[in-house]
């Protein structure tokens, strides 16, 4: 005996299925225009990249030459249009370079950045991740070292223990503001606050991209007197 379902219920079901046939459009669409952007970027050619795109998140999964491959490839994705999120599953290729060949060249890149040749750092590799640490006097060169890490073949991860210029949080809170103005970053629909508790910021609120939730955070790091950042960051429409 045939079975009559309710028209609403029918029509539900219609509507879910061409939803989710939407859905997976839109993914295949995203998943495509990221190889495209990867496969046109020079500073990338030598690795192998996948792309899997599920519910607006991308997940990028193979293997890069070098660490800064990796970051290059992440940060393009999120500054794809239409993704949510990106999660990197990528793999750095060692190269067959140990910890101590790794150490040696971060250690003679540093000594011939002027900038950091004269700051008593300290460099240490484990498996691939390399460790500095030590007193820098302006925050933002953090990222100059971080460029250096990542440049080393062999380098599979870095881990930030820079200190810079103490602060109190009232005049963290003040240069965050500035560097979180609205004309340092992407235009959102609620912005990003912050809030501070020992040197620790704590960003909330809403931007349009991924990408944007990341520029805030580095923009963060690069404030004399913070020492670290949680990220509560959401991005939505």
């Amino acid at each position: 005996m045939l079975r009559r379902w309710p028209v609403s219920i029918v029509v539900l079901a219609l509507l879910v299925a061409a939803a989710s046939t939407a859905a997976i459009a839109d993914d295949a669409e995203l998943a495509a225009r990221l190889s495209e952007r990867l496969n046109a970027s020079a500073d990338l050619d030598g690795g192998s990249i996948d792309v899997a795109v599920h519910d607006g998140v991308a997940v990028l999964s193979g293997t890069v030459p070098r660490l800064d491959a990796s970051w290059l490839a992440r940060d393009l994705a999120e500054q794809t249009p239409g993704l949510r999120d990106v999660k990197d599953r990528l793999t750095v290729d060692r190269r067959g370079r140990g910890d101590d060949d790794v150490r040696a060249e971060v250690v003679s890149k540093l000594r011939n950045v002027p900038e950091l040749a004269a700051l008593d750092l300290s460099v240490g590799v484990r498996d691939g991740v390399v460790t500095v640490g030590g007193a820098i006097p302006d925050a933002r060169l953090r990222f100059t070292v971080r460029e250096i890490v990542g440049s080393v073949a062999g380098a599979v991860g870095w881990a930030d223990r820079l200190a810079s210029p103490a602060a109190d949080d009232d005049a963290i809170r003040l240069a965050v503001r500035s560097v979180l103005d609205a004309r340092a970053l992407p235009p959102g629909p609620g912005g990003v606050d912050a809030s501070v508790d020992g040197g620790i910021v704590t960003l909330s609120g809403t931007v349009p991209t991924p990408w944007a939730r990341t520029l805030a955070e580095r923009r963060v790091l690069g404030v004399n007197g913070v020492r670290g950042v949680v990220d509560r960051i959401e991005v939505g429409p």
